[in-house]
C-alpha cells in the first residue's frame, strides 16, 4: 500500500496543512508566527532562536495563533514586545532557517500527528532560488527523513486545481500579490509581475488608518500595541464586518457622504465591547487594491491597480496566447476573498483590452485553500510520482539533484 503524502502551504501569513487521506480542504490552518517566550535572564534576538534544539525545549516556542493567543492572555497580557515574534517566511522567502525547522517540527508532531519518515512530503512555494530549493532539500531528507519530497510552484498548484494547465493565476495574500502567466504547465517568468503594495499587510495598514479618523473622538484605547493582536484584530474585522469591492468606488463613496447619518454600524470586539463604525470603510479598504495611489497617500504606492498589472503582464506576453491568458484568469489568497473582485475586475479589464477580447475571471468559492488543494492533486497523480525526488537519490548526488528534479518546479 503506498504511504499517504504530506501536503504543506507555508505562506507568509498562514500555514495550511493535511495529509492525503479523504482530505478535500487543510486538516490545519494557523497563523505562520512563532513567539520565543521572554526569559528572565538577558537575551538577545538572534540567541533566542538558537536555544530552543531539543523536543522539550522546543515545546516552550508558542507556534500559531490558539497556541500565542492562549500565552498573551494568561501570562503577559498581551504587553510581550514585537521583537519576541518570529516570522519565517516574508515575502514568499524563508528568513529564518531556524525557525522554519521548528515550524516544520510543530507541523508533524503537534498539528497532524504524524512520522515524517513515514510519509511523502509535497510542499508549495513561490519561485525560489535554486539555493533555497537545495536548503529545504538538505532540511527535509537530513532532520525529518521523509522517503520523497517535491516541491510545487503555488501559482501552477492554483491553476491546476481549477483544472487548467494554461492560464493566469492572481495571487493576492498578506505580503504582496502576484500575477503569473502559465503556457501548458510553464511559468512564463519574463512576465511574471510582483507588488508588495497591494496585499493584506498594506491594507491593514489603510484600514488602521481609517480606524484612527473614525474613532479619533474616542478616548480609550481599543486598538492592541502588539503586532500579533492587532493583525488578528483587523483580521476579523475584515472578515466579519462584511468587507466588500465596490462596482463603482466614486459614486458609491458620493452617495455615502449624503447619507452620513446613516454610515454608522456597531461592531463587537474581541473582548465583547462594542463601538460604532463608518461603514464606508467596508468598501474604502479594499479599493487599495484597484486604487492604491489615489486611496493610499503613501507614495511609494505605485500608480498600478490589479487590473493594470494583468495588462500589462499579458501585454509582455505573445499576441498569440493573450486570448487564452484572459479568458482563463484565476484567483487565489485570502486577499481575493471580498465579494465583488470577480465582477470588478473583470469591468475594469474589459475597458482596457480590445472590445473582441473575451475576458473571464474565475474566483473559486474556495479559493483561499486552492494552493493547498492544487498541491494534493499533484501529490494523488502517480504519473508524477517520478518527478519527485527520493531519500535514495539525495543520499546519492546529495542537494545537487535539486538541479535535475526541481530546477524547473
Amino acid at each position: 500500500m503506498q504511504a499517504l503524502s504530506c501536503v504543506l502551504d507555508i505562506g507568509s501569513y498562514h500555514v495550511q496543512c493535511g495529509v492525503d487521506h479523504r482530505e478535500f480542504i487543510p486538516r490545519s490552518v494557523f497563523r505562520n508566527v512563532l513567539l520565543y517566550p521572554p526569559h528572565d535572564h538577558d537575551k538577545n534576538n538572534n540567541e533566542l532562536s538558537k536555544t530552543f534544539e531539543s523536543t522539550s525545549e522546543r515545546s516552550l516556542i508558542k507556534i500559531g495563533d490558539y497556541e500565542i493567543g492562549k500565552f498573551l492572555k494568561q501570562k503577559v497580557n498581551g504587553t510581550i514586545p514585537n521583537n519576541f515574534f518570529h516570522y519565517p517566511i516574508q515575502h514568499g522567502q524563508v528568513q529564518h532557517w531556524e525557525d522554519f525547522e521548528h515550524l516544520l517540527h510543530f507541523i508533524y508532531e503537534s498539528e497532524l500527528r504524524i512520522l515524517s519518515e513515514d510519509h511523502p512530503c509535497i510542499m508549495t512555494h513561490s519561485c525560489l532560488p535554486i539555493l533555497e530549493k537545495k536548503k529545504i532539500l538538505n532540511i527535509m531528507f537530513e532532520s525529518f527523513l521523509v522517503p520523497k519530497f517535491y516541491l510545487a510552484n503555488k501559482a501552477l498548484c492554483s491553476l491546476l486545481r481549477s483544472g487548467r494547465n494554461s492560464g493566469l493565476e492572481v495571487s493576492s495574500g498578506h505580503d504582496m500579490t502576484c500575477v503569473i502567466p502559465i503556457h501548458e504547465g510553464v511559468v512564463l517568468s519574463h512576465a511574471v509581475l510582483k507588488t508588495e503594495s497591494i496585499g493584506g499587510r498594506v491594507m491593514n495598514e489603510h484600514l488602521e488608518g481609517l480606524l484612527t479618523e473614525c474613532l479619533k473622538s474616542t478616548s480609550e484605547e481599543w486598538m492592541p500595541k502588539c503586532s500579533f493582536l492587532k493583525d488578528q484584530c483587523l483580521a476579523k474585522m475584515k472578515e466579519n464586518f462584511g468587507f466588500y469591492i465596490s462596482q463603482d468606488y466614486e459614486s458609491e463613496l458620493a452617495l455615502k457622504q449624503q447619507e452620513l447619518s446613516n454610515c454608522r454600524e456597531k461592531y463587537q470586539l474581541p473582548d465583547g465591547n462594542e463601538i460604532l463604525l463608518d461603514s464606508r470603510m467596508k468598501f474604502q479598504a479594499c479599493e487599495i487594491i484597484f486604487q492604491p495611489q489615489q486611496v493610499c497617500s503613501n507614495n511609494s504606492i505605485p500608480t498600478q491597480g490589479l487590473h493594470e498589472m494583468i495588462y500589462q503582464c499579458v501585454q509582455q506576453c505573445h499576441v498569440d496566447l493573450r486570448s487564452t491568458l484572459y479568458s482563463n484568469i484565476v484567483l487565489s489568497g485570502g486577499n481575493t476573498m471580498f465579494t465583488g473582485i470577480d465582477t470588478r475586475l473583470r469591468n475594469e479589464l474589459n475597458s482596457l483590452v480590445p472590445t473582441d477580447m473575451n475576458v473571464h475571471v474565475n474566483a473559486p468559492q474556495e479559493r483561499n485553500y486552492s494552493v493547498w488543494m492544487g498541491a494534493l492533486a499533484i501529490a494523488r497523480c502517480s504519473q508524477n510520482h517520478d518527478l519527485w525526488v527520493t531519500l535514495e537519490e539525495f543520499n546519492e548526488f546529495g542537494e545537487n539533484i535539486a538541479h535535475r528534479k526541481l530546477i524547473m518546479t
